[in-house]
């Protein structure tokens, strides 16, 4: 029996988030599903081919959020690869856009994946000009995408309120978070702690703060900055291991090691050992859907302090905004360990995939 054929349109150069997403969701549905992904030609695909036909797109050097790539690769590809269901890996303003132009103008089911509170964005930048380009992409494109969309996958509860809020049918709003498999972020032991810090270039003596993440204003890398300084400043018993880049990575480099630790992007399949070496994850940031650090966190049994945003309120009980909480909750040191729930069991959340994947194909005909 042919399989059904599901097309996933990533971002030009896929993310580190995106290319873990990318391999879960695979080891999840290949089986049952014929996987195509359309991404840029110079993306991060690392261990995709196991699962995805890869199709490539030259990336542009003027393209406003991945427009023109989204558009060229999708005229390009839908009709030719016969598609029985089209959907986004990230970006519903522009790549989600265009996924719900082509899969209207081929007759092609349209799942639109919702992976943060895309409204937000116009809200919180001070910029006039951010604020513009947000209110179009992330308010006026994004809202038009789930709009034309047969179907929404939203991946926390919190985002599909807001979509409730704005008007959108609640009936065309699935639930999902995004796939993970708790397999691969294993908790330890205090011995085996003591030997990761060691092992990635950490003081074992010490107690480490992390943050996974891009180091950028809306991932709330100057409030991270304001909570290194006042926990340095009141005591010499922690170290911060920030793992990523991003614009405000030079803005760390007056610390010195023995505080901060920053070994930049790490593949995915080394991440986990951060993890396990950390006793706290901290996570400030101003927008979110549902990030993959909270997951992989979780799954370590490392406790999480974070900001109140996306669907983060229901993973987290410690919930925080200012520098201030931050710091006197990692100072206080009896930190409260969140459990996973139990949709996060792989082989559940691997059958309700494929349910919603054969539902709105089906839906469509």
């Amino acid at each position: 029996m042919k399989k059904p054929r599901i097309g996933l349109i990533s971002s030009c150069g896929i993310s580190p988030n995106e290319n873990a997403e990318l391999y879960n969701l695979g080891g999840m549905i290949g089986e049952v599903f014929d996987l195509h992904l359309l991404c840029g030609e110079n993306a991060d695909c690392n261990g995709l081919e196991k699962y995805y036909a890869i199709h490539y797109e030259t990336p542009y050097k003027k393209d406003v959020a991945n427009f023109r790539y989204a558009f060229n690769i999708c005229s390009k590809y839908v009709k030719k690869l016969n598609l029985d269901l089209l959907m986004n890996v990230c970006s519903p303003a522009t790549i989600g856009f265009a996924a719900t132009f082509f899969s209207k103008k081929y007759g092609i089911p349209g799942l639109i994946r919702m992976t943060g509170d895309s409204f937000a964005e116009a809200r919180i930048h001070q910029q006039p000009w951010k604020k513009i380009k947000s209110w179009m992409l992330h308010g006026q494109m994004a809202a038009l995408a789930y709009k034309r969309a047969d179907h929404i996958l939203a991946i926390g509860e919190n985002l599909k309120a807001e979509l409730v809020r704005r008007h959108f049918n609640p009936n065309k709003i699935s639930v999902l978070p995004q796939p993970f498999d708790q397999g691969l972020f294993t908790p330890v032991n205090a011995a085996e702690k003591i030997q990761r810090k060691t092992e990635i270039g950490l003081n074992p003596d010490r107690k480490t703060i992390l943050f996974a993440g891009r180091l950028s204003w809306l991932k709330g890398a100057d409030r991270i900055l304001k909570i290194v300084e006042e926990v340095a400043r009141k005591s010499s018993a922690f170290q911060f291991c920030l793992v990523g880049k991003g614009e405000y990575e030079n803005a760390f480099s007056r610390f010195s090691s023995a505080l901060i630790h920053m070994p930049g992007l790490i593949v995915h399949s080394q991440v986990s050992k951060f993890f396990q070496a950390a006793d706290l994850l901290i996570f400030p940031s101003r927008t979110e859907g549902l990030p993959n650090t909270i997951l992989e966190a979780l799954s370590c049994k490392v406790p999480v302090i974070a900001a109140p945003v996306g669907d983060i309120s229901n993973w987290v009980s410690n919930l925080a905004t200012e520098p201030e909480d931050y710091v006197e909750y990692i100072l206080k040191g009896n930190y409260v360990l969140d459990e996973l729930p139990d949709i996060l069991d792989y082989d559940r959340l691997k059958e309700a995939y494929i349910d919603l994947f054969h539902r709105v194909i089906k839906d469509k005909q």
